[in-house]
């Protein structure tokens, strides 16, 4: 309780009093380091909590819906074979099923279809068929935008017959455990953030600003260390971090504007300029 109460603390002053930032110099590194911990703990909660209330439900719904439109459109009288590592279907090729609605107008906008099954076909044939998959001779290749083309070599695969029974039987049995995925996203969205946001992305930013403070430190002959530097960094950026947030939830796209690096490095010279004005106060003090 006590830990929080402070934490509140040091938020409330890293944001109104440019004054508190002497005294905050005179801790150790490990205080600032919790206090960012803490503040990236808390923003990520904050974060994930409210994204997730329209996240999680709306995922769900998708998965549900994505799922049966894959048993809907699996062929009622297509059979694939599959022996010895080579596979036929029981249909001329090129032989195409379409991509499902819900899936192509979320994810898949310039893909057409889901799985091409054409012996002949190659990765030339992807623009053309505009699929997802093609099943060619040898291979499974998949086009994911994201990670290119990858294929699976269709001799790894144990001999069967698939039609429409077994092919729904798969679905249901891999739906079993990736129903599950939308209660672990909030988990991955939290985890991910704190990971890449705080000690990423904006650890960068840190040592940025901290490089300027330091710089403008020494053309103001008032020299401080540069771990100093990146600590005024950090509690400055306490503000725009709260900005950013807010922008997110309302769903504000202000990223083509580096506004979060210029408030935060305004911010840290206000400090650092306030700081330089008491040190020589204390020397000159009026009578």
């Amino acid at each position: 309780m006590n830990k929080l109460k402070t934490f509140f603390y040091v938020f409330k002053k890293s944001i109104s009093s440019p004054e508190y930032y002497k005294e905050l110099l005179e801790t150790k590194f490990s205080f600032t380091f919790k206090y960012y911990l803490m503040l990236a703990v808390l923003v990520s909660l904050i974060f994930t909590s409210f994204v997730s209330i329209k996240m999680v439900p709306e995922t769900k719904a998708w998965l549900k819906t994505g799922v049966e439109e894959v048993k809907n459109i699996y062929p009622d009288d297509l059979v694939i074979s599959i022996k010895d590592g080579k596979w036929s279907i029981n249909k001329p090729e090129p032989y195409i099923i379409p991509m499902p609605q819900s899936i192509k107008e979320k994810y898949s906008a310039n893909v057409d279809n889901a799985v091409v099954f054409y012996k002949q076909g190659t990765i030339n044939d992807f623009s053309s068929f505009k699929t997802f998959a093609l099943v060619n001779e040898s291979n499974i290749l998949t086009n994911d935008n994201a990670s290119g083309i990858k294929a699976y070599p269709v001799k790894d695969l144990p001999n069967a017959d698939i039609d429409k029974s077994k092919a729904i039987e798969g679905i249901n049995n891999v739906y079993k455990y990736i129903k599950y995925v939308p209660f672990l996203l909030p988990l991955v969205l939290f985890v991910g953030q704190i990971l890449f946001d705080f000690f990423g992305y904006k650890l960068m930013y840190i040592l940025w600003i901290g490089l300027a403070v330091y710089l403008l430190s020494l053309l103001k002959k008032k020299k401080i260390n540069f771990l100093s530097a990146c600590r005024i960094g950090i509690h400055t950026m306490t503000l725009p971090i709260i900005v950013e947030t807010l922008f997110s939830l309302f769903s504000l796209d202000v990223s083509a504007y580096p506004w979060f690096f210029v408030l935060n490095t305004f911010l840290s010279f206000i400090v650092l300029d306030k700081m330089f004005k008491e040190k020589e106060g204390a020397l000159n003090p009026k009578n």
